[in-house]
């Protein structure tokens, strides 16, 4: 019995983690969409609303999930495990940031999806054993996410900074 509620706490981790990184994608979307006309139109902050909400709801499938996955099969993510609890650290603190506004949103939503989209290849690098993910390999991936996630969303806003 508890190796079937294991197993489903296993699609509901990778569920969670593809919610949360489509949701990312539509969020990061939507803000530049509302940045590029300078105005929040209700139709967009309805869509935002829906989006944050499944946003929230993926961070906290992921914790649960992560944390109970961990608990039961402590071998199962084997040194990923380190690197999920750096990620899922990072998305929960810069979110509270971003919602208190004490990072700059030139910064807060890039991070944000620059650490989905990590938690998003680590694990699929795991799932199909890739390569190993060790600390310079994590680093150097995480990095290039942040760079590529900053460039996309400086582009973006290069033009309402006129």
């Amino acid at each position: 019995m508890l190796e079937t509620i294991t197993s489903i706490a296993l699609i509901l981790n990778a569920s969670a983690i593809n919610l949360g990184v489509g949701s990312s994608t539509l969020a990061i979307t939507s803000f530049l969409i509302a940045l590029n006309d300078k105005t929040i139109d209700a139709s967009e902050r309805r869509m935002l609303g829906v989006i944050y909400i499944l946003l929230r709801i993926a961070m906290i499938m992921i914790l649960l999930t992560t944390l109970f996955i961990v608990w039961q099969r402590p071998t199962l993510f084997g040194n990923l495990t380190q690197f999920l609890y750096t990620l899922i650290a990072i998305l929960y603190i810069n979110a509270f940031c971003m919602t208190k506004h004490w990072i700059s949103m030139k910064i807060g939503p890039a991070l944000q999806a620059a650490t989905w989209y990590t938690l998003g290849f680590i694990v699929s690098i795991h799932m199909f054993a890739l390569y190993t993910i060790n600390i310079p390999n994590f680093i150097m991936l995480y990095l290039i996410d942040i760079v590529i996630a900053l460039a996309v969303l400086q582009y973006f806003l290069r033009p309402t900074q006129k």
